[in-house]
């Protein structure tokens, strides 16, 4: 049987086509204008997939870049910061020898002292050098400044690990070594009754909580730490313990000596 196609048919065939041709015209001249064969998922299922991964890893990238750029920042200011330290201790060391010549009077002692003032307060504000935000010898407490001022000396407060960044996938890196480690071994080696328990461990200080001490007639008792103790504090609270134990500052004056009694 012979079918017959009528004009409309024909024409419907036409726009169709048409309709198809444009339509990837437009799709041809849109990834020309854009740079971009694909504009959305449905596009290309797979290569939107490989493209969403390419652009995650790519962003990995920039984040890398950027914290090698701060790291890099970081370690400049810090060595300027040891660098000015390493200054200021030099000029104190000169004015210590000045006045232990001989030829010092009152006048010029007063003179050096408000002098060397001068060089703890730049010692201090370099010691707390903040860039971007962060304290970089504060270890990884790198939002609050590091060190302070107290009755008895420079007490640190930050922590005594390195604060790292990483450069890339799965390999870090330390931003700047912490205080306790760069600036001394122990910030107050020398101890006496009013020495601060938190300035102790290179400026890290002693914990609050507990510890038990035996004598050699096994009698036991348990010494409570809290903040805001003094090495003194600790020395009464073993010597009244009831135990036969004698608790002092040992003869070099950087630990506790305890004798039976």
């Amino acid at each position: 049987m012979v079918e017959r196609v009528t004009n409309q048919a024909m024409q419907s065939t036409a726009l169709s086509n048409i309709f198809r041709i444009t339509e990837g015209l437009a799709k041809t001249q849109n990834e020309i204008s854009s740079g971009k064969r694909i504009s959305k998922a449905s596009d290309d299922p797979a290569g939107s997939r490989i493209t969403m991964q390419m652009q995650t890893t790519i962003a990995q990238v920039k984040q890398y870049v950027r914290n090698i750029d701060t790291n890099q920042l970081l370690l400049g200011a810090g060595d300027n910061a040891l660098g000015s330290i390493g200054t200021t201790l030099i000029r104190a060391k000169e004015l210590a020898v000045a006045q232990l010549n001989g030829s010092g009077s009152s006048q010029t002692r007063q003179y050096t002292a408000a002098e060397i003032d001068k060089l703890i307060s730049l010692t201090l504000q370099a010691a707390n050098t903040n860039v971007k935000g962060q304290y970089i010898f504060a270890g990884t407490n790198a939002t609050v400044a590091p060190f302070s001022a107290s009755a008895s000396g420079t007490v640190y407060t930050g922590t005594s690990e390195n604060l790292q960044i990483e450069i890339a996938g799965g390999y870090k890196v330390s931003l700047a070594l912490p205080g306790s480690q760069v600036l001394g071994t122990d910030l107050n080696p020398t101890l006496s009754n009013a020495t601060l328990l938190s300035s102790l461990n290179a400026g890290a200080g002693v914990p609050a909580g507990s510890f038990t001490i035996n004598d050699r007639a096994g009698n036991r008792a348990t010494i409570n730490v809290t903040a805001g103790m003094t090495v003194g504090n600790v020395l009464s609270a073993i010597n009244g313990s009831g135990l036969k134990i004698n608790a002092s500052i040992n003869s070099k004056q950087n630990g506790i000596l305890l004798t039976d009694t």
